[in-house]
């Protein structure tokens, strides 16, 4: 039998056809069987909310994986930036060498600023990893924080159900024949 099914039967029957007007000699049932009888929506409706954990659980994984991921690449292309600098030196020092016009005066300062230039792209291919991969890591804890939300909702949830079925009062005759 479904739990959905069990819920059914319980509100049709009353206290799982438990009682004074289902079977006058039963024996009355537990206190947690209301709970599930009436409470059956309350389990449901915390699946909704550890589905979601769940998810943002995944989400968390996957932009950590991005951020590992973008941070790698960076420096992978940082490493491609420098090689490829270091090939347009050597050729801006060959044609110079070429031409026989030397290293000194401006043909130096050309050199030298095309070293800057080289390495300035480098750290900028780096940086652009550095934040892309923050980015990525801020969105892991978000998702992170979004799970243990959703992970209070579903325990919330949980606890609504059972403490709206369940009462610490004493019983007493005058509430079990008001059905309390």
């Amino acid at each position: 039998m479904s739990l959905q099914s069990l819920a059914q039967t319980m509100s049709s029957t009353g206290s799982a056809g438990y009682g004074a007007s289902a079977n006058p000699g039963a024996t009355p049932p537990p206190a947690w069987v209301g709970a599930v009888g009436q409470g059956g929506s309350t389990f449901a409706s915390t699946l909704g909310p550890l589905m979601s954990a769940n998810s943002a659980r995944y989400n968390r994984a996957m932009a950590g994986n991005e951020q590992t991921l973008s941070v790698n690449q960076a420096n992978a292309q940082e490493n491609q930036v420098r090689r490829m600098g270091r090939e347009a030196l050597g050729r801006q020092s060959a044609a110079f060498a070429a031409s026989g016009v030397g290293y000194q005066g401006s043909s130096g300062a050309a050199l030298k600023q095309s070293a800057i230039n080289e390495e300035l792209d480098a750290l900028n291919t780096r940086y652009k990893g550095a934040v892309t991969g923050y980015g990525y890591g801020a969105e892991r804890e978000l998702y992170g924080r979004q799970a243990g939300m959703y992970n209070l909702t579903a325990a919330a949830q949980l606890l609504k159900g059972a403490g709206s079925n369940y009462s610490f009062a004493p019983q007493t005759a005058q509430s079990q024949d008001a059905g309390f």
